[in-house]
Formats: C-alpha cells, sequence, structure tokens
C-alpha cells in the first residue's frame, strides 16, 4: 500500500487537480495538441501519471488548507456531473463530514507523483504531488462494503485514475474489510436520458458490477428531496469480490 502523503499546503489548479501552493506558472494543465495544419484538431495521448492511493492518517483533518481544497474538488466534480439532478446550490459534502469521514478511515486519496522529486522521470522542474482523486469506501454489514464519493480530478479523466481508485477501494474491502461483495448506487433522472450517469453505468458494468435494485431516491433519502430538480432512480449495483 503506498504511504500517504504529509499534510502540506494545497491550492486548486486550473486543470482541476489540488497541488501544493506554488506559482502559477506551474501549474499542470491539460495535454492538448491542435492540428492547425489540418484544421483538425486531436488530443494528445495522455500519459498514464504515477499515482499513488491510501487512506491517510487521520491528522490531515487538522490541515485547513488541505481540507478546503479537497472539498472544492468534490463539489465541484459532482456539481458538473450530477447537473439536471440537484439545485445548482447543493453541495455533495461539506468540511464536517469529510472531517468525520477521515476520522473513520474511509476515504481514501489519492495523488498524482508523476513529476515529483522521487519519480525517476522527473523533469527538471519537479512539483509537489497533486491531490487527483478521492473514493470512500465502507462496512455495510460484515460481508457486504460500499464505495462513494469516487472523485478524480478533471485533468486525468481518460487516464485510469478511476478505475484505480474503484480498484483499490475493492481491495481494501476485501483484504481489511473482509466483505464478500461490493456495493455501490448510481442515480439516474427518470424523465430525461443523462448521457454522463449512462456512461457511468456502463463503466462500472465493464468493471463487474450488476444491477440488483431500482429505487426511487427522494423516497429513500427525504432529507435530499428539496434539493432535487427531477425524478431520480437510485440504482444499486453489486460485484462479487470472492
Amino acid at each position: 500500500m503506498a504511504q500517504t502523503a504529509s499534510p502540506i499546503p494545497i491550492a486548486v489548479s486550473t486543470a482541476g487537480a489540488i497541488t501544493p501552493q506554488q506559482p502559477p506558472s506551474t501549474l499542470a494543465t491539460d495535454a492538448m495538441t491542435s492540428a492547425n495544419a489540418t484544421r483538425t484538431t486531436t488530443k494528445t495521448p495522455k500519459p498514464t501519471p504515477t499515482v499513488q492511493i491510501s487512506i491517510p492518517d487521520p491528522s490531515i483533518a487538522t490541515n485547513t488548507q488541505l481540507m478546503h481544497a479537497l472539498l472544492t474538488l468534490i463539489n465541484t466534480v459532482y456539481t458538473s456531473a450530477e447537473s439536471g439532478i440537484f439545485s445548482p446550490a447543493y453541495q455533495r459534502t461539506t468540511l464536517a463530514e469529510l472531517t468525520t469521514l477521515l476520522h473513520a478511515r474511509e476515504l481514501a486519496l489519492a495523488w498524482d507523483h508523476t513529476n515529483t522529486n522521487t519519480n525517476t522521470n522527473t523533469s527538471t522542474n519537479p512539483q509537489p504531488p497533486s491531490l487527483v482523486g478521492t473514493i470512500r469506501v465502507f462496512p455495510l454489514t460484515p460481508q457486504l462494503a460500499d464505495i462513494g464519493m469516487l472523485c478524480c480530478a478533471p485533468s486525468l479523466s481518460g487516464t485510469g485514475v478511476g478505475r484505480r481508485l474503484v480498484e483499490f477501494a475493492e481491495n481494501h474491502a476485501r483484504r481489511v474489510l473482509g466483505a464478500k461483495t461490493m456495493q455501490l448506487e448510481v442515480l439516474s433522472p427518470v424523465e430525461f436520458v443523462h448521457p454522463l450517469k449512462v456512461r457511468f453505468q456502463s463503466w462500472y458494468e465493464r468493471m463487474g458490477y450488476a444491477i440488483v435494485r431500482v429505487g426511487d431516491f427522494g423516497d429513500e433519502f427525504p432529507h435530499l428531496q428539496p434539493h432535487l430538480v427531477t425524478r431520480i432512480e437510485y440504482r444499486v449495483f453489486e460485484k462479487r469480490l470472492v
């Protein structure tokens, strides 16, 4: 298991990752090339980042800058991903909830070490590790675990970080929690097709998850009903871990 990064001052980069405070000129950006000669635009293949994932020591909850940056990353990503589901003012999480999850050791963090001093292929301008993702993993019963709060910096979309976060959670659930089955939930609008939710469901199915139950989200979570802007299905998926 990778060692957790030490709690250090961080800020949100324009690429969506969370990085230690540094001059704006050193912040990472998406690799994108415009093929002007042919009047077409192509995406430069993104290199595989050097990411370390671990459940950090609860003491990082005392790092105010880290906590606010973590809060910003999660709420920003979820506001975009769940557009049309929740009202714009709704926030996915709070500092109080994140503090509770960290002390319960239920929240794993992903750090990108691609351009750090410890990387063998380090650049001439090494940077501290960047906080690029989160996932929550916790027990529901002695044999059933659940994952949630999966979040990846937009700048690393398509690099496999999201899959690695899920795999980390599955391994933790099996080896540490003793779970035999993993559960997750996907919210899906009833009245319209949400392209991102369709993509998420297909992604989970390719990783071996299958729907076991469909419910009404508003009925099952009435305290969140006022924040919904449309009727939402609550799709529960499971995957055997052993």
